[in-house]
């Protein structure tokens, strides 16, 4: 017996994005961008700390810790922003009250879904 055809997952992801705007997508590729470039330096400055010296020294260790620490901050700052940025999407009532409204109007023929009433 064959067993029913899913949906390839390029067109789920396809359903995720497809909010998203240019200008998001221009700021989701520069930061890319950034933190990219951040990871080249921290590995440059790990490389040059070894070359120049294969002791251990405080110094070095500073400057690698400094360098892996640049790349940690940028990629903290933009985990905050994507919650900061979600949080006020999702905490935007009139836009969930219109959601609910068009979730319920396009399912009201489905027996086992159902959707309150927004006040």
């Amino acid at each position: 017996m064959r067993q029913p055809k899913k949906n390839p997952l390029y067109k789920s992801f396809g359903y995720a994005f497809e909010g998203i705007s240019a200008l998001e997508w221009c700021v989701c590729f520069i930061l890319l961008g950034l933190i990219l470039s951040l990871e080249l330096v921290n590995t440059a400055i790990k490389a040059v700390v070894d070359l120049v010296t294969e002791e251990r020294k405080p110094l070095a260790k500073i400057a690698k810790d400094t360098a892996a620490g640049a790349v940690t901050a940028e990629k903290s700052k933009d985990v905050l922003e994507e919650l900061w940025n979600v949080a006020v999407e999702e905490m935007n009532f009139l836009t969930e009250a219109a959601n609910l409204e068009e979730f319920a109007r396009r399912n009201k023929e489905v027996a086992y879904v159902g959707a309150g009433k927004a006040s």
